[in-house]
């Protein structure tokens, strides 16, 4: 952690509601963390798509962000519409709870949320234009890339 904080890399740290680590693992993380003044992410609920193993309370809670797990404790999915699609399906979140999950509700969890997450008049504008009928097809259809560009900062970048 100090060289990671050092580097720049970390801005907070989730700890993982798994066996991943032992509780004096987790213990020291928290200590050194605090040290480095690295903020612990939010106990707000999250879903990530290895299995969905998650820290819902229940499928009805609402403000859950949805992550692509791809981290050592959930496995290498890079595709938060897969995400999405899994929390529908598995959780039986609507497609706008999905949206949000991954966008609103996402940034929130990360502390960025008066940021990013949403398109809002001074917020930065992070987005991704799709080629999709509806938003529905961003959860339904999973294994196609329909992504055509994003903006970072409002700088937009054409993937065609």
């Amino acid at each position: 952690l100090p060289y990671l904080t050092e580097a720049n890399l970390v801005d907070q740290i989730l700890l993982p509601a798994s066996d991943l680590f032992t509780q004096k693992q987790l213990d020291q993380i928290i200590e050194t963390a605090a040290k480095l003044q690295i903020p612990l992410a939010s106990n707000m609920p999250f879903i990530t798509p290895r299995t969905l193993e998650t820290n819902i309370a229940s499928k009805t809670e609402k403000n859950t962000a949805i992550a692509t797990g791809y981290n050592p404790e959930n496995g290498a999915n890079l595709s938060i519409t897969l995400a999405m699609h899994l929390a529908c399906q598995q959780y039986s979140l609507s497609v706008e709870e999905a949206l949000k999950g991954a966008t609103i509700h996402a940034a929130d969890r990360l502390g960025i949320a008066t940021q990013t997450g949403s398109l809002e008049i001074g917020k930065d504008a992070y987005f991704a234009l799709y080629a999709i009928e509806s938003p529905a097809d961003l959860v339904y259809q999973t294994g196609t890339r329909p992504c055509q560009g994003i903006a970072l900062k409002g700088q937009y970048i054409s993937f065609v």
